[in-house]
Formats: C-alpha cells, sequence, structure tokens
C-alpha cells in the first residue's frame, strides 16, 4: 500500500489518497452532527455507512462501478422503505444490503481479473 497524495494509483492492491481521507472526514463529520443535532434521529450512521461502503467498494476491494450498481440499487430501496419505518431501518440495511455486498465483492474477486487488496498474492497468479 503506498499513500497516494495526489496521484492515482493504478496498480493493483489497496490504495488510499488525500481525497478519499477528506471524504471520509467529511462523511463521519457530517454523521456526528446528525447525532448530536438530531439524537432521536436513527438515520445519523447514513453517510459514514455510505462513506465506508464506498471506500470498500472503490479502494480495499476495488470493484468498481459497474458491480456497485448491484449494492447501491437496494441500497436506495432500503433507505426508501427504512424511512417509513425508522426503527426498522438499520435491520433492513443488514438483512438486505449486506449480503448483497458480499455477494458483490465475491464475484468481483472471483471474475477477473481482480485488482483489489492482495491482488498480488493470488495463487493463481494472476493480478
Amino acid at each position: 500500500m503506498k499513500l497516494r497524495l495526489f496521484k492515482v494509483q493504478t496498480e493493483p492492491g489497496f490504495r488510499l489518497s488525500l481525497a478519499d481521507l477528506s471524504l471520509l472526514a467529511i462523511l463521519g463529520g457530517l454523521s456526528a452532527w446528525l447525532r448530536i443535532s438530531l439524537p432521536e434521529n436513527s438515520l445519523w450512521p447514513l453517510p459514514a455507512y455510505i462513506g465506508m461502503s464506498f471506500f470498500l467498494f472503490c479502494n480495499v476491494f476495488r470493484v468498481g462501478n459497474n458491480a456497485e450498481a448491484f449494492w447501491y440499487i437496494p441500497f436506495v430501496a432500503c433507505v426508501l422503505t427504512g424511512i417509513n419505518f425508522p426503527d426498522r431501518l438499520w435491520w433492513i440495511i443488514l438483512a438486505v444490503c449486506e449480503p448483497v455486498r458480499v455477494a458483490v465483492i465475491a464475484y468481483r474477486i472471483l471474475k477477473g481479473p481482480y485488482r483489489g487488496i492482495f491482488a498480488r498474492s493470488r495463487p493463481d497468479g494472476k493480478a
């Protein structure tokens, strides 16, 4: 892993840039602000959850935009459903979105060519 401050990493593996860290800090700060401002609302972790999800997809496992769509479409549907049932929102997300996230990551790793974390250490030698 190399810390890229302003240059995009093209080689396989985990990547991290100043833009990524900034976005995570902003979304984490937004979640904290929502928690303080609206403590009774259960939607406050959403910005941090979205940021961490895209960080996993884009920087850790590097699944690509096409594969991400299989996660974010159900995610939007879950959030829209959960807004009507705020006490159940996180159960809906855990039951629907997390299995979809695992399936998307597994599909991308198995489909190849995989460019995410540990890409260089695959037993078949493919990057």
